[in-house]
Formats: structure tokens, C-alpha cells, sequence
């Protein structure tokens, strides 16, 4: 089993791999990680640790640089930024936009073809699991629109 199958078949089934610490922790529903994928974690841990990282830290754009990682949300909500990042809880690429950027949305709400978020969605999402956020996400790429407040 390769690094990429291993970390596809973990998010394909509801399961997440970080980084903390420098450690690679797994969390996923029960029964997702058998002792073959166990097994090839331990055996293949410097290759999906650079995967998960490279996924997780991906930062696209003219705004890829340390300031941007250091940034408070409250900073990024007024920075006039738009990034694009790869979700490893969506397992895609989004945008995450600053309040205040304009941007040149199609009919549905996506930048670029991507569900694009904004800093006060972002402050909601980050109080949510990782389910709730895969679900958010397929109804946004869906119908459009803004994670609001009083709808979680």
C-alpha cells in the first residue's frame, strides 16, 4: 500500500491525519484503520508525514510566505487576502478569503470553480467536527451561499 493510498483511504472513510507535534496522529471511525493500514503507517511514516504535510500546508498564491501562517483569523479577516489551501477534511482545494477582499464569484458563490470561504464562515467551521465540515462543504459546492452563525 502506498503513502497516498494509505492517507486516501484514511479521508475516504471519514478519518483525518494531522501533524502535532511531529507526530502523525489518526483519528477515523472505527474500523477505518485495520492493522494493514496500521502496519503500513508504521512502515511508511516519513512518506505520508511528508504527504500529510505537504496536503495540510499547501498554501497557493502570491500570499504564500511565513507572515501568512503567523496571522490571527481577526488579521486575516481584515488582510484583503484570498488563498487557496488543500483540505484534508474535504479533501480538495478551497479558498479562504478575508472579509473585506472583493471577489468575482460565479453564479453559486465559487472563486475560480472552488467553494471559497470567508474569515467569519472560517470562525464558525473551527468550533465544528470534521464531519459537520465535509457536510457544510457538499451543500455549499452545491447551492452556494454562507455559513452563518445561527444555522450550526
Amino acid at each position: 500500500m502506498t503513502p497516498e493510498t494509505i492517507v486516501d483511504t484514511i479521508y475516504k472513510n471519514g478519518g483525518l491525519i494531522r501533524i502535532d507535534g511531529g507526530q502523525l496522529r489518526v483519528s477515523a471511525p472505527k474500523g477505518v484503520v485495520t492493522a494493514e493500514i496500521a502496519d503500513c503507517l508504521k512502515s511508511n511514516r516519513d512518506s505520508v508525514f511528508e504527504l500529510v504535510a505537504k496536503r495540510d500546508a499547501q498554501v497557493v498564491g502570491e500570499n504564500h510566505n511565513s507572515a501568512l501562517r503567523k496571522m490571527t483569523l481577526d488579521d486575516f479577516a481584515v488582510a484583503e487576502m484570498v488563498v487557496a489551501i488543500f483540505s484534508a477534511v474535504v479533501g480538495e482545494t478551497v479558498y479562504f478569503a478575508s472579509d473585506d477582499k472583493e471577489l468575482e464569484l460565479d453564479a453559486l458563490g465559487h472563486y475560480k470553480g472552488k467553494v471559497v470561504y470567508r474569515a467569519s464562515e472560517l470562525r464558525e467551521l473551527v468550533k465544528s467536527t470534521a464531519e459537520y465540515i465535509r457536510t457544510i462543504h457538499e451543500v455549499k459546492k452545491l447551492f452556494g451561499g454562507m455559513v452563518k452563525p445561527d444555522t450550526l
